[in-house]
This record gives C-alpha cells, structure tokens and sequence, in this order.
C-alpha cells in the first residue's frame, strides 16, 4: 500500500482552502451587488462585499441549526469546515492588514453585546482570535453606549465615518458586530490638482451633469495609453481615501448558540 509522505490529492490543504475562501467571497460579492442592482436599477451603488461577509462569518460563527445553514449556503462557504474557514479567514485578514511601503490598507472588527445576556465564550473567542475582533460588554440603555460604537468607527475609519448608530439602541438588540475598513494610498503618477476641472458625464438616463474630474494624459496616443496602464498595478493613489463600514445587529435567544 502506498503511503503519502505529504498531503494526498484534494486534501484540504492551507492554501486550497484559502482559494474557496477567496472564491466563495468574490462570488458572493456580485451574488450580492446583482440583488441590490435589481432593487436599485437606477442608482449609483458602493458597497463592500468584504465588509459584509466578515460580518456574517463572524455571526455563522455563533449560530446553530437552521440559520447556520442558511447562512453557510448564502455566503458561498457550505463546504468548507467551520475550523478551515476561520482559519482561512485569519490569514486573510493578516494579508490585508500587512505593512506596505506605498499605501495604508486597515480592516477591524468588533463586538458589543448587552450587559448582562448570555453569550457563549466560545463565539467570542472564535471571533477574537481568528478575526482579531474587539469584543466589549456593553450596556445599551446607557446614552454613552452609542458614542462608545461611533467612536471606534470613527476611529477605525480615520474620521471618515463619524458614526454609523443613532440612539436610544432598541431594547430588542442585544448584540452588535462590525468591520470597518481604510484605504489611503498614492498614485505611481500624481494627478495635478489644476487639471482637475469640471466636465461631462453622461448618465445612463437623462442629461449629462457636469462634474470634476482629474486628468492626465501624455504627449501622443500610445504614452497615454501607456500611462493609463501604469496605473493599475501597482496601486498607489494620490490623496485618495476609502472607507467602508457594516454593522449588523442581532436579537440573542437563550440557548441558540452551540456549545
């Protein structure tokens, strides 16, 4: 009989999962943006499909039975094992949160739960340590609790997301999630300020609006186009900031978490 002296074809090895996991999340993101066009036909749409699948990870994480089915399915991950996954999840965020030369790149997530409700240990250690989580017991009636959540999103976002809750926080929501992310880097070749000017743009319906864009070109056709290209790869943008953050809440049943 032979013996494998390293991991046997299909195995689920680190970097194979890793894969499904990049896969299972890039086709959720236009599973996602494909539902949302259907409701907004007519609208400009920015959202971040990372953002979004972190948090609902994290919330499969603590969830049980039917839901946590539903959710495995939804987000593209039924066939992954729960340790594979979030394993494969922390060493994705390692690589995004890794220190580059050229641009800033930050994810965090979060936690805040009612004081008082009973949540599993086990949750919010899985979340702490395989998506580097803050976790925060917290008590939603106080008026603090609302600037304590802003706070951390501003914070994470570098101010460019003042706040994301509103209170008082309704006494049926026990427990709060988040991923926040920034982006801020430099073009390989700056755009000049005084080349930015208003101009055309055509909507899909209706007039075109003027709006101000940036400009840059070279001295013939092909240095254009060369240039255009440069600016792919690698990413480096002048003064351009992104940031995105998604809260979900959630109503915590007694004994719905799995042990």
């Amino acid at each position: 009989m032979k013996r494998w002296t390293q991991n046997p074809p299909f195995a689920p090895t680190a970097s194979r999962v890793n894969c499904a996991l990049r896969l299972a999340n890039t086709d959720f993101a236009f599973r996602l943006l494909t539902e949302i066009t259907k409701e907004q036909p007519d609208k400009n749409i920015f959202i971040s499909p990372y953002s979004i699948s972190t948090v609902l990870q994290m919330v499969e994480n603590g969830a049980g039975g039917k839901t946590k089915e539903e959710l495995r399915q939804a987000l593209g991950i039924a066939r992954l094992s729960q340790p594979a996954q979030n394993e494969a999840n922390r060493e994705l965020n390692r690589s995004i949160n890794a220190a580059t030369t050229n641009l800033v790149l930050k994810t965090a997530n979060a936690i805040w739960y009612r004081q008082g409700i009973p949540v599993n240990p086990k949750f919010t250690e899985c979340n702490q340590l395989f998506y580097q989580a803050t976790v925060e017991e917290v008590d939603f009636s106080s008026p603090a609790a609302v600037g304590q959540i802003n706070s951390w999103v501003r914070n994470q976002t570098r101010g460019r997301i003042p706040s994301i809750v509103s209170g008082p926080i309704d006494s049926m929501t026990d427990l709060y999630l988040a991923n926040a992310v920034y982006f801020k880097g430099d073009w390989l070749k700056p755009f000049k300020v005084n080349e930015t000017k208003d101009r055309e743009f055509h909507l899909r319906r209706g007039k075109p609006k003027k709006v101000p864009m940036m400009f840059q070109g070279g001295n013939s056709p092909t240095e254009r186009q060369r240039v255009i290209k440069s600016q792919e790869f690698p990413t480096r943008v002048r003064a351009w900031e992104c940031t995105s953050c998604y809260l979900t809440q959630v109503q915590v049943q007694k004994n719905c978490c799995p042990s």
